[in-house]
């Protein structure tokens, strides 16, 4: 993984409408306590979002259009499946856990 290039997952998240320089990722007790519940790291979650091999699509039901499905690679090697949603102010990750088989397969063809 190519440490620190955010422009790859950058320009993957404008075409889906997130428009920003930077991700600004939005933390809150909720998403923290979701997260640290699937022992995932805050840090590793912002990890994910600097690969630049990360798949982002967008998600299928009640919440289709706001929210989003990342799998993505952490500095450390380990294969994450984060779900986000895009707001005016940033990024709010809504959870996130250890990708599954079809996930890694969903990785390697980005």
């Amino acid at each position: 993984m190519v440490k620190g290039s955010k422009k790859t997952v950058l320009r993957r998240l404008q075409a889906f409408g997130v428009s920003c320089r930077y991700v600004n990722l939005i933390w809150d007790r909720i998403n923290l306590r979701k997260v640290i519940a699937h022992r995932v790291e805050p840090d590793e979650v912002e990890e994910a979002f600097s690969d630049p091999k990360a798949s982002i699509r967008r998600t299928k039901g009640g919440d289709a259009g706001r929210r989003y499905l990342m799998v993505a690679r952490t500095e450390s090697g380990r294969y994450l499946r984060v779900i986000f949603e895009r707001l005016p102010e940033g990024v709010r990750v809504v959870t996130a856990f250890d990708a599954t088989g079809s996930d890694h397969r969903l990785y390697c063809r980005s």
